[in-house]
């Protein structure tokens, strides 16, 4: 075996399944965050994106392995591929200035790019590279068709960071002692704000409200689903004043350590927030569009709905 077919045929391999491996154990939150916000904004799953990519890595890992000798090509393409990916993940968490977070993406462009280095640099032709055996070809089948099976079935991890899907936030049991306020939200459109028991929680926003066309939303900072809808929706400003109001977690909760702790994008927002203390019964985000005091729409599911109307 010459150094350029180990290269593409072994080494190129076993690093796509290391990928494979790592994303099956992370679970959603190995997918891109970049590739995440375009699921929002075609309206799909996350994780059918991570599952697709996944299946990717598995089938150009398993041809180069079954090709040998003539697996470079391949080779070459996963890892152009790979590259790509990480390097607009690096660009975009440099943009939102999470520098904490570019280990991961930075060493999966070093290998990248050691591979490539080392699969250039053995430029000498393959020579008597013998047709593929249509047993190898049976095998790849079988073997691929397992795998396929395996990456659609398997249960994966939910994203905590940032998600185009429904994400509960966390919510551990309340202390002794801590009251609990549910938010009724599926029964407030039509109402003004002043109908309904946000307000009673928040004298001051019915007079936030009374006059003009404008957004609310609702969310906690531990809901990954809240932080992508602030960034694909409101991070670079809209047309409509947006009030949003954060849902703290009660005292005395224990939260996971993968939930996030920074505030969401929005440079143009009102921020404002339910008192402290109790535990919200409320499934972030909630949109609302209001006009004048009065809710026009309201969603916690179909949040572009409000949005369209807006």
């Amino acid at each position: 075996m010459t150094r350029r077919t180990l290269i593409a045929a072994v080494l190129v391999p076993a690093f796509l399944l290391a990928l494979i491996v790592l994303q099956l154990s992370i679970g959603g939150n190995s997918l891109p965050n970049w590739i995440s916000s375009i699921t929002i904004r075609q309206g799909h799953d996350p994780m059918t994106y991570l599952r697709v990519i996944m299946i990717i890595e598995l089938s150009c890992a398993m041809l180069c392995f079954i090709l040998g000798r003539r697996a470079v090509p391949v080779a070459w393409i996963a890892l152009l591929l790979i590259c790509f990916t990480a390097i607009a993940e690096v660009s975009a968490m440099w943009s939102r200035s999470e520098f904490s977070d570019l280990v991961a993406p930075l060493c999966v462009i070093a290998i990248s790019l050691g591979l490539g280095i080392m699969l250039a640099g053995t430029s000498r032709p393959e020579e008597d590279a013998r047709p593929t055996r249509v047993i190898r070809w049976v095998t790849f089948c079988v073997l691929g068709l397992i795998g396929v099976s395996v990456i659609i079935n398997v249960p994966l991890a939910p994203r905590t960071f940032a998600e185009g899907r429904r994400l509960e936030p966390p919510m551990p049991n309340p202390g002794a002692g801590v009251a609990i306020h549910t938010l009724d939200v599926n029964t407030w459109e039509g109402l003004r704000i002043d109908e309904i028991n946000l307000s009673t929680f928040m004298p001051d926003l019915p007079v936030l409200t009374a006059e003009g066309r404008m957004i609310l939303v609702l969310y906690n900072i531990g809901c990954g689903d809240c932080h992508d809808f602030f960034e694909v929706h409101f991070s670079e400003g809209y047309h409509l004043p947006v009030i949003a109001i954060k849902i703290p977690n009660a005292d005395g909760a224990v939260l996971s350590t993968s939930a996030r702790t920074d505030d969401v994008i929005c440079p143009t927002c009102t921020f404002t927030s339910l008192p402290q203390g109790p535990l919200w019964l409320v499934r972030p985000p909630v949109v609302m569009l209001v006009e004048d005091g009065r809710i026009l729409c309201i969603e916690d599911e179909l949040h572009e709905r409000c949005l369209d109307d807006a």
